[in-house]
């Protein structure tokens, strides 16, 4: 273990190829390797403050678009024109190519119909719609990852969906990927809304592995808790066209 004095550091592991390691050499390593914690910890520190930052002033950039775009969302469309506009404005701000939402139906979840970035996608969107469109996920963690991240209330981020290809997972997780052979990254984010239903917003990339910044995913769960009341359905009996609750926008506070 490497520890400061807030036993922050971590842990070193190390390997020899020429013979074993004596119990005099590891004491002298464990005297030594106290001496680099303060480094390694203000190290981990400042990486966190820089991706802080970075979430922050992406934040300010993006917010006034985002919420003038929230404002100026045809209320009187049905819910599920306005839940393809939020996804296709999240798929354009995010660079993803495909997004869809996942709900609770009251006893199973369900895919509702996908938003694509452009027209060049519109066979993979039929081909996403077809392959889930009378599907409903069972509420178990291994019926696949949409559900792990909906029961976990978790994001899950899969930028380079070749390091699992091949790896267990899911028979339904298996069929996407199968179906799916270009499909290269795919993001879970939960999120909910007060007084209503709960869901999952899936995001994936074709033919191309692009970082996926962590102040981006930061941002993606923040933009779908403020747009939720729009994402998601109304409660039964509710009026049919929600009012987006817009929280306090900084820029005009």
């Amino acid at each position: 273990p490497i520890r400061d004095e807030n036993n922050r550091a971590g842990s070193i592991m190390l390997f020899s190829l020429i013979g074993s390691l004596d119990l005099a050499s590891i004491a002298q390593l464990q005297e030594v390797i106290p001496l680099f914690a303060p480094a390694l910890a203000n190290g981990s520190s400042l990486r966190d403050i820089r991706s802080h930052s970075l979430h922050i002033n992406s934040l300010i950039n993006n917010n006034d678009d985002f919420y003038s775009f929230l404002e100026n969302l045809d209320r009187e469309a049905s819910h599920a024109s306005r839940v393809q506009s939020i996804i296709k404005f999240l798929l354009t701000l995010f660079d993803f190519d495909l997004g869809a939402l996942v709900i609770f139906d009251g006893k199973h979840l369900r895919f509702q119909p996908a938003a694509i970035r452009n027209g060049d996608l519109l066979t993979r969107q039929n081909q996403f719609d077809a392959l889930f469109r009378y599907y409903r996920f069972k509420l178990d963690i291994t019926e696949a990852a949409v559900v792990t991240s909906y029961l976990q209330k978790t994001r899950l981020c899969f930028p380079d969906l070749d390091e699992v290809r091949g790896l267990p997972m899911s028979d339904l997780d298996q069929k996407v990927l199968e179906t799916f052979p270009d499909m290269s990254s795919v993001v879970y984010i939960p999120f909910a809304s007060p007084n209503r239903n709960s869901g999952v917003l899936c995001l994936t990339r074709f033919n191309r592995v692009d970082p996926i910044p962590e102040h981006h995913l930061q941002m993606l769960e923040t933009y779908c808790d403020i747009a939720s009341e729009d994402l998601l359905p109304p409660p039964p009996g509710a009026d049919q066209h929600s009012t987006v609750r817009l929280q306090s926008n900084p820029s005009t506070a």
